[in-house]
């Protein structure tokens, strides 16, 4: 399986922002998102493969873009968000200072807050609607928030134009694995590894950057416990 992951981070300078009236702009594959009236095309889309990118201005000197793109095989949303946090690592000048995955509509959504080195703030969302990834970003320049108005941009109508997704919730699907011979188990997202140390068994697993850890150490009477601690140990 090959995985097509974009990230769209815009790099310009930028104004103050203001009120915006809209219009809809269509992607391929009947996808429909909101721009502003009043935004002029930037540069021409540009296609890469299976990738298309367009970049928009308006007279507040906001910079929107947006990417789409075709997923290649199957794609999970784990898979998929790992390729974003990934694509945004091998930039040192990018930060992500807010991450939050939800559901949108039935579809899975990826909300990042990234700055970069020159104190430019980006606001990005991101979807994986069936076979389409659609990353939307937003930037209006230093120390300037995404005012509340620009979610109309970053909100797109797609149940209206591709219909509502089968996704119920955001997250890892947690399962019970066995902790060795202990007879006790516990639940995590994927199989946990193992690593011992010191008579310490502990079992570790991940779902992007969040990491999952139980330990446990088997305990034995011995001469050295009083009987009341020999009371409080079942055996």
């Amino acid at each position: 399986m090959r995985i097509s992951a974009v990230v769209a981070l815009t790099c310009l300078a930028a104004g103050a922002c203001g009120q915006t009236k809209w219009r809809a702009f269509s992607l391929d594959g009947g996808f429909r998102v909101r721009i502003p009236l009043s935004a002029k095309v930037l540069t021409l889309p540009k296609t890469k493969g299976n990738t298309k990118q367009y970049t928009f201005n308006d007279p507040d000197a906001r910079i929107y873009a947006i990417v789409q793109s075709k997923t290649v095989g199957p794609l999970t949303p784990e898979a998929w968000m790992k390729g974003i946090l990934a694509g945004i690592a091998k930039h040192d000048e990018l930060e992500i200072v807010d991450e939050k995955e939800s559901v949108y509509h039935g579809w899975a959504r990826l909300d990042l807050t990234v700055t970069q080195g020159d104190g430019l703030v980006s606001t990005t969302r991101a979807f994986l609607v069936k076979d389409s990834l659609v990353t939307l970003s937003v930037q209006c320049g230093k120390g300037i928030k995404t005012p509340a108005d620009l979610e109309t941009f970053l909100n797109p109508d797609f149940p209206s134009t591709v219909g509502e997704g089968p996704l119920t919730a955001n997250g890892p699907a947690f399962r019970p694995f066995p902790l060795g011979t202990s007879g006790i188990s516990a639940d995590f997202p994927a199989e946990p590894k193992l690593h011992e140390e010191g008579g310490m068994s502990q079992y570790a697993g991940a779902y992007l950057n969040r990491f999952y850890a139980v330990g446990y150490k088997d305990w034995t009477a011995t001469s050295d416990l009083t009987p009341e601690q020999k009371a409080q140990i079942r055996l």
